[in-house]
């Protein structure tokens, strides 16, 4: 079942990208909410042979961001900026309870990872709004939105370092995976666009939540 779910969402984000990128179909969306569904699925199907305080906060994070996929991928021309921000939101939300998630993980102070992820994030924050002209509200958003993104691999890098395991390893990867791929779409989306991002910053994006809901098994 689940390498059947690991399939289905790769099959489902090529369709979205094909429909997005080739056809120009307002119906594209659809294909990348049923890929971000069989990742929370496959999620579900993990945490529930491990449950436990950390992989449900994982749990909440990835059904957060599977909500911001849904909501980023309705076209509406009228909706249009209230859907980006609502999406941007819920992945923020996400994002969140990953990092609730990596301090109940820390055996030591995270303090240095944190000052590491803070200092990263100020530095691509600058390089964003030095390069891009935003409006206030995208200007709280990318300050919030740096930090987070930043603070994760940084913080899980520390996990990691505390316990060097597979699982430890996997969600390393994952997140990187995920820092990369926010990093990309934020300079597709706000500074140059170019043909090789959509397809290289999704793929990315979904191969780390498949990594992140199999690393919940362990």
């Amino acid at each position: 079942m689940e390498y059947i779910l690991i399939i289905l969402c790769l099959i489902f984000m090529s369709l979205y990208l094909y429909y997005c990128e080739v056809k120009e179909s307002k119906h594209a969306g659809l294909y990348k909410t049923l890929a971000s569904l069989c990742f929370v699925i496959l999620a579900f199907i993990n945490y529930s042979g491990n449950r436990n305080l950390i992989n449900m906060l994982f749990l909440i994070g990835m059904c957060f961001d599977a909500l911001g996929d849904i909501l980023l991928g309705i076209q509406s021309d009228t909706l249009a900026d209230k859907l980006f921000l609502a999406g941007t939101g819920g992945f923020m939300v996400g994002h969140i309870f990953y990092l609730l998630a990596f301090f109940s993980s820390y055996r030591v102070s995270p303090l240095v990872f944190i000052v590491i992820g803070v200092t990263l994030g100020l530095i691509a924050n600058s390089i964003i709004q030095k390069n891009c002209k935003l409006t206030k509200t995208l200007k709280i958003c990318s300050v919030i939105y740096t930090q987070l993104i930043f603070n994760i691999a940084i913080l899980s890098l520390g996990v990691f370092l505390n316990d060097m395991n597979l699982r430890n390893a996997l969600i390393l990867i994952s997140t990187t995976f995920f820092c990369t791929s926010d990093c990309i779409l934020i300079a597709c989306d706000f500074y140059k666009k170019e043909k090789w991002m959509h397809p290289v910053y999704l793929t990315l994006y979904y191969i780390a939540q498949i990594i992140m809901a199999f690393a919940l098994k362990l």
